[in-house]
């Protein structure tokens, strides 16, 4: 049986062709043994994030992508507002999802979700710690 997993959306726009990690970690959600899982509001970041002119994905590319990930994570709503990370608040999102999500992983780069290493028994890592577990 797989994991429950959220991702941070650094490590989902990273899956995009830029690291072969976070594109690993992806596709067993895809494609098994785990599940993926999102929120709206990252789903909202997702788009934000995919119109950044520097990340060279096109209109058409950004929007099969967030279809893909329609299509295969489960969408949750959070029933939780925390207020955890405080020198980055955005990051309470990704917390809120995996609790709803009852996520045993949050897969993420940044900084400040690492530093918590977990979250109410949800353990926070890098792609390379994921699938090294």
């Amino acid at each position: 049986m797989g994991s429950r997993i959220v991702f941070d959306t650094n490590v989902l726009i990273s899956s995009v062709g830029w690291d072969a990690k976070p594109e690993i970690c992806l596709e067993r959600a895809l494609y098994g043994p785990d599940e993926g899982y999102i929120s709206s509001d990252l789903l909202d970041e997702l788009k934000r994030v995919l119109e950044y002119p520097h990340l060279d994905i096109t209109e058409q590319e950004g929007e099969s992508f967030v279809e893909i990930i329609l299509a295969s994570f489960h969408m949750i709503v959070p029933q939780i507002d925390l207020e955890v990370i405080e020198d980055d608040p955005d990051d309470d999102m990704v917390l809120e999802c995996a609790v709803a999500a009852d996520a045993d992983y949050i897969i993420s780069g940044d900084s400040h979700l690492q530093e918590l290493e977990s979250f109410r028994e949800i353990n926070i890592v890098s792609p390379g710690v994921f699938l090294e577990e």
